[in-house]
């Protein structure tokens, strides 16, 4: 079985602030770009990862990666306007490759463990598509124009997470 990896990391981090895209922020001595690279490079049935930068960004994403010595890590390709075109332009680095799994996953998401990203792949085998998830826990209200908020039952919610593949 074949399994690429598009690791998404052309986001700007607006939220966070600051002048570094928070995908390139040490975070206990690795960038989250780096440990989500290692990650996926750490699972055997993984053939190609392919990160996707934002054009400004190459300069960090070379010394975020450049002591990986995995023949499996493609050199990273720019990434879109949006999430869904910077994912494209991952698919597309991949064209040549044709592999039969491919995950997504955002490089904001550093802490991704073997044990999820091998439950992903294992539900690939029983379907055309797969996600990590987690049930939702907090209280979740429907606001409407006019009276109070009011509770929505979280019975069937799930919270979506990465990496997502088909």
């Amino acid at each position: 079985m074949s399994v690429a990896v598009v690791i998404v990391a052309a986001g700007r981090g607006r939220r966070l602030g600051g002048g570094t895209p928070k995908q390139y922020l040490p975070l206990s001595g690795e960038c989250s770009l780096r440990r989500a690279v290692d990650a996926f490079l750490a699972v055997e049935s993984v053939a190609r990862v392919v990160p996707v930068i934002h054009p400004d960004d190459a300069s960090l994403a070379k010394t975020a990666l450049v002591t990986i010595d995995d023949r499996r890590l493609m050199s990273p390709v720019a990434g879109g306007e949006t999430r869904a075109r910077s994912v494209l332009k991952g698919l597309e680095a991949l064209e040549d490759h044709r592999p039969e799994m491919v995950l997504i996953h955002d490089a904001a998401r550093p802490f991704v463990s073997a044990e999820i990203i091998a439950a992903v792949i294992a539900a690939l085998d029983k379907a055309d598509g797969a996600c990590a998830a987690l049930p939702v826990v907090d209280a979740v209200w429907r606001a409407a124009d006019a009276g109070p908020p009011q509770p929505v039952s979280r019975d069937g919610l799930w919270r979506a997470q990465t990496p997502q593949g088909f």
